[in-house]
């Protein structure tokens, strides 16, 4: 999210992190009022995007080679003058564009490839449909979010809808997806990230998920939970668990280190706390000495 002529601007990442993750959606949120600096990407995310980028010219060059007409949009220049470009492209009917720029106040988005098909629209008897390259092997709820959104941004160019997305995975393999099938998830999901905009709760804290393996601010929260001692660091303690500890009195890692063993917690069985109670006390043990220990667990029946 940024701001152009005092408007913001969203694209389909901002949409899929706030879905993942609000405390990430608010550090974004800073920055783009200049309040905050975006943290580099860690290096295992760079590798994964250099990779996703080979992917993606591997499958240019394989269109090019087959004899296909690609018009492809400058990776430079403001959005409002490459989505112009884009539509330029569109309206004379390339075969194939190529990081097509699509924008329609607030959403802009950059899809890997806009395809020509047969379906008449008001750009004429044909019109085009959005497709991305993927590394993955199976596409995924947040790939169909991400197309879907471009399929909107079409639609106001031409106006129909896509009647299919595609992708074409890392194994080379094309999946197919109608976007009808999330408009009105998609639609739900925007109202939300609009009103969250306007009305963000600032005093939300991080907390882990899914959406942590390739944040920007994943460092940042792993420091606070440091800083603070928070429950978070006991490896595979969940949220529910951590409201039960605290109802019990226990609200730092080092508490629940040095709580006695034979403590009742309402909610919790014993077996469950004992494992999170002794994890607790390898990790605090680490933090003094340096070294990793480990409790045999006994063997299950």
């Amino acid at each position: 999210m940024w701001f152009n002529s005092g408007e913001m601007v969203l694209s389909p990442n901002d949409l899929l992190t706030f879905l993942g993750c609000k405390y990430a959606s608010i550090q974004d949120l800073h920055v783009a009022y200049g309040q905050k600096t975006k943290p580099e990407i860690s290096e295992d995310v760079a590798i994964i995007q250099d990779a996703g980028l080979k992917h993606e010219k591997a499958y240019l060059e394989s269109l090019k080679a087959s004899g296909r007409q690609v018009v492809e949009i400058p990776a430079t220049g403001s959005i409002a003058e490459r989505s112009d470009l884009t539509v330029k492209a569109m309206k004379s009917g390339a075969e194939v564009i190529y990081q097509a720029a699509l924008y329609s106040k607030p959403w802009h988005g950059y899809s890997d490839f806009l395809i020509r098909q047969k379906t008449p629209s008001k750009l004429g008897n044909y019109s085009y449909f959005p497709l991305d390259t993927k590394l993955k092997k199976t596409a995924t709820a947040d790939h169909l979010i991400q197309l879907g959104i471009y399929a909107d941004l079409i639609e106001s160019v031409q106006g129909v809808l896509p009647a299919e997305v595609k992708i074409i995975l890392g194994d080379q393999s094309a999946v197919t997806i109608p976007p009808a099938s999330v408009v009105y998830y998609l639609r739900e999901a925007k109202s939300r990230l609009a009103g969250f905009l306007k009305s963000p709760d600032r005093s939300l804290e991080p907390e882990p998920c899914r959406h942590c393996s390739l944040c920007r601010w994943k460092d940042e929260c792993e420091n606070i939970w440091v800083d603070d001692d928070h429950l978070w660091q006991v490896a595979n303690i969940r949220k529910t668990q951590i409201l039960k500890l605290r109802e019990a009195g226990i609200n730092t890692l080092t508490q629940l280190s040095e709580t006695e063993e034979n403590i009742k917690i309402p909610g919790l069985s014993g077996e469950t706390f004992q494992k999170l109670r002794k994890q607790a006390v390898l990790q605090k043990q680490k933090t003094v000495t340096g070294k990793n220990e480990y409790y045999l667990l006994p063997e299950s029946a």
